[in-house]
């Protein structure tokens, strides 16, 4: 038997196993931000005592809220557990009368987001670029408008993330940048962060393929670790980018959504996401 209750600290410990378990790159800092985000919207699977089950949820306004972490150890699979927790995420979700939930599935998740009332919208790509390859573009690119800065997410990056998102989450985005080297420009902003398995390069918004490229070469330089770069399929160009860089695609991803449809407003200056796991 088991039981949902709402995620705790004292219980990401045995999140953090899960993760392991199950080969994700999320690291204590990233439950850290999406608890203290979202702590009523954040559940666990208790069984004996034990964590064997996660989901979260973050909300941007009533407009659009991300479902994410949804984790259940492996020898409790196909005990109902999964679907106990997405059903008490989304329960929560109607009560904050929130008009969009999106969620990005794996291949092992996807049926059951299928029976639940999800629908496919876009395909995403996980792309992995080991440490010290050395990028075709061989030579530094000059930019006057590049700025190394940590903390100063300015209005102007704002909009242009609202509108390759699709809704204002100005809120999320300035927790993110507190665990994030982030770049600047004038046309464009990225960060980067640690992961476990690889760091973590996103958000990537950028109004031209040219500023685009010039803010993921700076924040490929700020590491000597492997990379992971989450990309919308639709934009074609970022994945050129990625090839360019000596990146190769390794994982699927699938973007759904239940209730309204809530379109990326411009995908094609979405070159990065966040995280899967809140979009």
């Amino acid at each position: 038997m088991f039981h949902i209750q709402r995620l705790e600290q004292k219980h990401l410990a045995e999140a953090l196993k899960l993760c392991r378990e199950n080969g994700w790159n999320q690291t204590h800092d990233d439950w850290m931000r999406i608890l203290r985000y979202q702590p009523d919207g954040c559940f666990a699977a208790i069984s004996d005592e034990k964590l064997v089950g996660t989901v979260t949820s973050t909300l941007y306004g009533n407009q659009l809220a991300w479902i994410g972490m949804m984790l259940v150890r492996s020898q409790y699979r196909r005990l109902g557990i999964g679907q106990s927790l997405l059903e008490t995420c989304i329960e929560f979700l109607k009560q904050q009368s929130i008009k969009t939930i999106r969620l990005d599935a794996t291949p092992l998740g996807y049926t059951l987001y299928k029976k639940l009332g999800f629908q496919p919208e876009y395909q995403l790509r996980r792309w992995h670029r080991k440490a010290h390859e050395v990028s075709k573009e061989s030579q530094p690119l000059s930019d006057g408008v590049i700025t190394r800065v940590r903390d100063r997410f300015l209005d102007r990056h704002l909009t242009l993330d609202q509108r390759a998102f699709g809704c204002d989450r100005k809120e999320w985005l300035n927790q993110v940048i507190n665990d994030s080297h982030f770049i600047s420009a004038a046309n464009g902003f990225g960060m980067i962060r640690g992961g476990y398995l690889a760091d973590y390069l996103g958000p990537v918004c950028a109004s031209d393929q040219g500023t685009a490229q010039r803010i993921v070469h700076s924040l490929i330089d700020l590491t000597q670790r492997d990379i992971f770069w989450d990309i919308l399929s639709e934009n074609e160009t970022a994945e050129s980018l990625a090839e360019s860089f000596g990146f190769n695609a390794v994982r699927d991803l699938t973007r759904m959504y239940r209730g309204e449809p809530l379109s990326v407003a411009q995908p094609n200056i979405l070159y990065g996401l966040v995280d899967p796991a809140v979009g």
